[in-house]
């Protein structure tokens, strides 16, 4: 190289020795002359022949040469490959000698049955990333850290996600240099009926505001158990420092997910209130953002949102009437409903069954969106009622209306009752509410 870098010492046998070399030998002295004339000169990068044209003075190239994009690097895989060449060619080396450890997609399968580790390799923007997988199968804990190999590579927030038929999980966090690994633990324990699970890692660039105080209490509000970002009501266990969503506080688990020593005990699990006034400052994306849903609010309207979101997992329909095991993201309904259910698609006239105890729904299409009509047949204190609402399938920002006009084809006679349209509920939970239906009596 180059005497580009100082300092510049002279040995014993008249060899000159740049500031690159690790240590200077003993009895030599240093070129301060040459120093203090090349200081004012213009030098080429080491890595010229490589591809670099940067010319820089000597107090400059240091930096540049240690973060320079045409520098020597190692293969992230050095445990089993010992490739060094220029960085432009690292990418094109993972693709031909190590496919096979790449996330497509950042998509992964997850055996659930066995304790593993592995280390893949991340493709994002042109920038690689290693990700590093640790599962226990005792615990049920997925460990994930996602780290640069390269000391110039801007940070990144990672999604992890790893959901199967019955249950789904995911975390948030920062991928770490290669110097700073950081695990961060997935909870699974809501999967353990399953023996495979299905893992994906998303990445963006991480914004500016990071750093800032929302974002550090962000990272504060994880449930102890799920590790999802906590909404009220939080809930703080009696003998661990531990905080809980109320999905978690209220599957009444007998152990705690984090220290696996202190019991569930619901009359000392406390309400958090400070946290909750916390958490009703911030603003939170919709649970289903990993299904394309971009819905964002405070949480009491999150809440309502996340329970009839399309992009969330729902039941069929009909499935309270009859049979159909249908399940899937809810913007496939449209598609189920009328491959499956065409038949009780109906139009601005529906026949019913007025049979005692009969329940009976049908289906409607407005504005392209799905809306059930539930009619269900009871008694009330001795008297035989109807009872009549439309449901609204999913969340949706406009108020919709309905209209039923009933008519006694024997007698003519009729009536006309119009309320608003109501979010959807089991038929149990209709009947609950006399606000969610309107009814009329035999009488």
């Amino acid at each position: 190289n180059l005497l580009s870098v100082f300092p510049i010492y002279i040995t014993a046998d008249s060899r000159n020795i740049c500031g690159r070399c690790a240590a200077a030998p003993n009895n030599c002295i240093r070129n301060r002359p040459y120093e203090a004339v090349s200081q004012f000169l213009k030098f080429p990068c080491r890595y010229k022949s490589d591809g670099c044209h940067e010319e820089m003075l000597p107090k400059d190239l240091p930096p540049h040469e240690e973060l320079c994009s045409f520098r020597a690097v190692k293969c992230p895989l050095t445990a089993r490959c010992g490739w060094e060449a220029s960085r432009p060619h690292l990418l094109q080396h993972i693709h031909d000698e190590h496919s096979n450890v790449i996330l497509k997609n950042g998509e992964f399968e997850l055996n659930l049955t066995d304790s593993s580790e592995c280390t893949s390799l991340l493709v994002h923007n042109n920038a690689l990333l290693v990700v590093e997988r640790k599962f226990d199968a005792t615990d049920e804990v997925l460990r994930c850290a996602v780290h640069h190999p390269e000391p110039d590579s801007a940070k990144r927030s990672c999604r992890l996600s790893v959901r199967n038929n019955n249950r789904k999980a995911s975390v948030q966090f920062q991928t770490t240099s290669s110097e700073d690994v950081t695990f961060t633990d997935l909870y699974l324990g809501r999967m353990a009926r399953s023996t495979v699970a299905f893992g994906r890692l998303s990445l963006e660039k991480a914004s500016k505001r990071e750093g800032d105080v929302i974002s550090v209490l962000k990272s504060c509000l994880k449930c102890s158990r799920c590790s999802q970002l906590l909404m009220p009501p939080i809930y703080q266990r009696f003998r661990e420092q531990a905080t809980l969503c109320s999905r978690c506080e209220h599957e009444h688990v007998t152990s705690c997910g984090v220290c696996g020593r202190c019991t569930y005990m619901p009359e000392i699990d406390l309400r958090n209130v400070l946290l909750e006034k916390i958490a009703d400052l911030l603003v939170y994306q919709c649970e289903n953002e990993r299904n394309g849903c971009t819905f964002s609010a405070r949480p009491d309207q999150m809440r309502l949102h996340q329970e009839l979101c399309l992009y969330g997992d729902l039941e069929c329909l009909v499935g309270e009437f009859e049979e159909c095991g249908w399940r899937g993201i809810g913007h496939g309904l449209m598609e189920h409903v009328l491959g499956q259910h065409r038949q009780l698609m109906a139009g601005s006239e529906i026949s019913v069954d007025f049979r005692p105890h009969c329940r009976h729904c049908a289906l409607l299409k407005f504005a392209d969106r799905l809306f059930r009509v539930v009619f269900v047949r009871d008694r009330e204190e001795e008297k035989e009622r109807c009872c009549w609402t439309v449901q609204t399938v999913g969340h949706s920002e406009d108020d919709f209306r309905y209209e039923i006009e009933l008519i006694d084809e024997e007698s003519g006679r009729g009536m006309v009752v119009r309320r608003a349209c109501v979010p959807l509920l089991s038929v149990g939970e209709l009947l609950e509410n006399d606000n969610y239906y309107c009814y009329f009596y035999d009488d």
